[in-house]
């Protein structure tokens, strides 16, 4: 091998590991401008926990079923502005939650957030009866009831660190932003604050 050939190849290499190392460092920022220090201060101001963490494929994947005993899953919801919502007609909080959720999905049905509430019952029987009792016609387009067959697996609530229901994880393109523990008033104007914000923000669905 000539010394050229070796001066070649070793410029090569210190190109290929600096170029290497500018692309991480690319990664490193682009990771860092993910934090959102105006998203920060509004999801504070409206009393729920600031976070940034990706869900993982566990929970992207865990199986829930409709009222027709179809199956869907997180996946499904990867795109957009999502409030993920566990419930159950059994918790008093959470029925005395539930008409200012009704009511925040009629006001965003078209912007770009959906509600994905995930429901505890033992039936879909407990949940009709629910429904026709509290709600003034039908449910919202935006506004979708899973249930969760904790029997058959492990229940999603509990991989998100769920101890008590109500408990809304704000979800923005497969990532967790926000984490409103006990029962919302989701006419709150701090939370249709931050919620116009990221509609605006991040586009919606």
């Amino acid at each position: 091998m000539t010394k050229r050939t070796e001066t070649s190849i070793s410029r090569f290499v210190s190109m290929f590991f600096a170029a290497a190392i500018i692309i991480a460092g690319a990664a490193v920022l682009t990771a860092h401008t993910t934090q959102d220090p105006v998203l920060k201060k509004m999801v504070q101001k409206s009393k729920a926990r600031y976070m940034d963490t990706s869900l993982t494929q566990p929970q992207r994947t865990y199986v829930l079923k409709d009222d027709q005993g179809k199956s869907h899953s997180l996946n499904e919801f990867d795109n957009g502005l999502v409030l993920l919502n566990f419930w159950g007609t059994f918790c008093q909080p959470c029925i005395d939650e539930f008409p200012s959720l009704v009511n925040l999905a009629a006001r965003f049905t078209g912007k770009g957030l959906k509600i994905v509430a995930v429901s505890y019952d033992q039936s879909w029987k407990q949940v009709a009866k629910f429904l026709s009792s509290h709600v003034n016609g039908s449910l919202p387009d935006n506004f979708v009831i899973l249930m969760d067959p904790a029997h058959t697996q492990h229940d999603l609530k509990t991989s998100f660190g769920t101890e008590k229901i109500p408990e809304t994880f704000v979800l923005v393109n497969g990532v967790i932003r926000a984490r409103f523990l006990g029962a919302v008033d989701w006419g709150n104007q701090d939370v249709t604050t931050l919620l116009d914000y990221l509609v605006k923000r991040y586009g919606g669905v």
